[in-house]
């Protein structure tokens, strides 16, 4: 790494996504610093991210007309992406029905999920990139305009408002977005720039990481609709039997005169989306994280994360009522006959700040002050680190908000969590001794129930080798398969949701990888004391012992990618090794029913296991659909002006190839794809 680009990365050289940012200072610490071509690319890639970004800046309108009050703005952006919102659900479900209707047999979720809609210019992309450019097209408007500390009073006059300029708005707030995460990418994740002359290719230098990336969130998704599955039917049960859950349901909000009230429901009760998000809850509260989603954080002004995730399930279940309202009219087409001052405003219902609060205290049994700090920590202010998909109520007057539903509808909560931890500055190093002993505690649980690996072993706890005139090793997780010896270092660490963070990621694994091999060289290089050291644990290994070195991580991000021929795996994919076989299942959607399972056994005896496993680890045979799923894709980059420079963006997508289908009929009504 050059000079010029540290010096960029440690914020000494303002980049051009920072408000510091100044051409002429650009330019004099590049000839000052400037040592070898990666400067001299970054350099010039700054110059284009700023031309744009400038070319952005020019031609905003609604966001500083001092003419048109705060309020109307933030109402005009909510009801835009919001309609936006239901027109998307609505090619969507096109899609998948006319999918359906070519099908010959049963459509699997990720070919449901694989579909891509036209949007606006022609081009076609995924419905969850649509939503996820809805939300992100929001933020820079919003942010911009919420920083200013603006009188919400008032109510917002919707007379004067040009449509196709809101609209406008949220296109260049997205185009903005867009260019700072390609500079972020540029300058985290080592993207080059082809010049072709007004158009410019963004191409990247590492796609291996890419790969393992791409491939990491559609596994994510993948075992979320699993979970959920296994959840929702987990809730049918326990409401059939009555079982009282410590979070009540929302179902219903209502107009007392003047003063809105959310009811809450008592008693246990069947609710489709309290069934999702209760299941999405439950993946998201990872079992090394149990002591710290109960812990009052300092950064969260003593609240707690599992409070949070209390007061989110509150708050989506009213967002999902209002939607619903939302929706019925929209399928109505409350366009017809009407100007678009009157009906393009019922798509951003608001709700009361005190109903929310009482709402969240009856139905999570927190105090008064509590529900206020949390329904407060929901609101978007446009404050440094938040963003709108954790803080997804847009402020609507002093007393009032406005729920994104692109935002709350189908979450994300598992990365919600780690948004929220960062936010709160935890550090999540200090979870790596939990993450530790739950390995541990998996591994044991699992050998212990295996009839096929009765004699492997595993060290209870953290283990030290020191040779004698070498330095002490410490080993976080280490079991034994008949004479081979198994060490992971393990990795507890936020799933990276962009470019800086997966910078961060990627340098985290390959530390571990080169751990692992030091460690493994170290053991290898000893082999007569480390016998001694493993018959003082109660684990017998002769001195011709194989030694395979691991890299464990929390994350589905660069699982299946090896580093330097060490792999790297996660705990789903370790203890299904010692299981000793995968499994598939078709499920029909509409009863929760198995429709077929399909078995993989990888191992019939102990021998086998240990022969296999090195092959078994470094390319998990459940991770084959996602990597060969695995396809360049070209994304489009607009000029925001007539001046300004086009180009596209090339990168990787995953489209899963192959699994069983989540639906039993094609033409089955009940069983739609599922799609989350």
């Amino acid at each position: 790494m050059g000079t010029f680009t540290n010096r960029v990365r440690e914020e000494k050289t303002s980049g051009p996504n920072l408000r510091s940012f100044s051409l002429q200072k650009w330019e004099q610490d590049f000839a000052e610093h400037g040592s070898d071509e990666e400067d001299r690319e970054l350099f010039l890639a700054g110059q284009l991210i700023q031309s744009k970004l400038d070319a952005v800046r020019g031609v905003l309108k609604f966001s500083s007309d001092d003419a048109i009050s705060a309020t109307t703005k933030l109402r005009s952006f909510a009801s835009m992406v919001n309609y936006n919102f239901m027109v998307t659900l609505d090619k969507t479900d096109r899609a998948h029905k006319a999918k359906l209707a070519e099908a010959t047999e049963p459509v699997t979720a990720e070919e449901a999920a694989a579909v891509k809609i036209e949007a606006a210019g022609g081009h076609e992309w995924s419905p969850q990139e649509i939503i996820e450019s809805l939300v992100d097209g929001i933020e820079i408007p919003a942010r911009l305009l919420l920083m200013k500390n603006p009188d919400l009073a008032g109510n917002p006059r919707m007379q004067g408002v040009n449509w196709n300029e809101v609209a406008k708005e949220l296109s260049l707030g997205l185009m903005y977005r867009f260019t700072e995460d390609l500079w972020d990418e540029t300058l985290w994740n080592g993207y080059r720039v082809v010049d072709g002359g007004r158009t410019k290719i963004f191409v990247p230098t590492d796609l291996d990481y890419i790969s393992g990336f791409r491939a990491g969130v559609e596994r994510r998704h993948s075992l979320t609709r699993a979970f959920a599955l296994v959840g929702a039917q987990a809730h049918r049960d326990l409401v059939k039997l009555g079982f009282p859950f410590r979070l009540h349901d929302i179902n219903a909000i209502e107009r007392r005169g003047k003063r809105q009230v959310i009811k809450v429901e008592r008693s246990p009760k069947e609710s489709s989306l309290m069934r999702d998000i209760m299941s999405l809850r439950a993946m998201a509260s990872e079992p090394y994280y149990d002591d710290l989603l109960n812990e009052p954080q300092p950064g969260l002004a003593g609240l707690t994360i599992s409070s949070l995730l209390d007061a989110w399930t509150v708050l989506s279940r009213t967002s999902q009522i209002l939607e619903d309202g939302v929706r019925q009219r929209h399928k109505n087409k409350p366009w017809d006959g009407r100007p678009a001052h009157v009906w393009f405003p019922e798509y951003a219902p608001v709700l009361q700040i005190g109903a929310l609060e009482a709402a969240i205290s009856a139905a999570a049994g927190v105090s008064v002050h509590m529900s206020r700090q949390l329904v407060d920590f929901f609101i978007f202010r446009g404050n440094k680190g938040q963003e709108v998909w954790s803080q997804p109520l847009l402020p609507a007057g002093p007393s009032t908000v406005m729920p994104l539903f692109a935002a709350t509808n189908s979450p994300n909560l598992r990365r919600l969590v780690d948004v929220w931890m960062r936010q709160a500055k935890i550090d999540l190093g200090r979870r790596g001794p939990a993450f530790e002993n739950y390995l541990r505690d998996l591994v044991l649980e699992a050998l212990s129930e295996s009839t096929v690996l009765r004699g492997a072993r595993c060290v209870d706890r953290s283990f030290t080798f020191k040779p004698q005139g070498g330095q002490g090793e410490e080993i976080d997780l280490l079991f034994v398969i008949g004479n081979t010896v198994f060490i992971a270092e393990a990795k507890c660490i936020v799933e990276p949701t962009d470019a800086r963070s997966m910078a961060f990621h990627k340098k985290t694994v390959h530390g571990a990888a080169s751990q692992a091999a030091r460690k493994a060289q170290a053991i290898s290089e000893n082999r007569a004391e480390f016998v001694l050291a493993m018959a003082n644990a109660q684990i017998h290994v002769t001195e011709d012992f194989k030694v395979v070195p691991l890299v464990v991580v929390s994350t589905t991000t660069h699982v299946g990618v090896p580093v330097n021929d060490i792999p790297v795996i996660d705990s789903l994919i370790l203890n299904r090794f010692l299981i000793g076989e995968l499994e598939d299942v078709a499920v029909d959607l509409g009863d929760l029913s198995v429709h077929k399972r399909v078995k993989t056994v990888l191992y019939t005896a102990a021998q086998e296991a240990e022969d296999r496993a090195s092959r078994y680890f470094s390319s998990p045979p459940q991770l084959d659909r996602f990597f060969k799923g695995i396809r360049e894709r070209s994304v489009p980059i607009f000029a925001a002006t007539d001046d300004d420079w086009d180009g596209r963006l090339v990168t990787l997508e995953c489209v899963p190839a192959g699994g069983l289908p989540l639906t039993f009929d094609v033409g089955d009504e009940r069983s739609p794809p599922l799609v989350q």
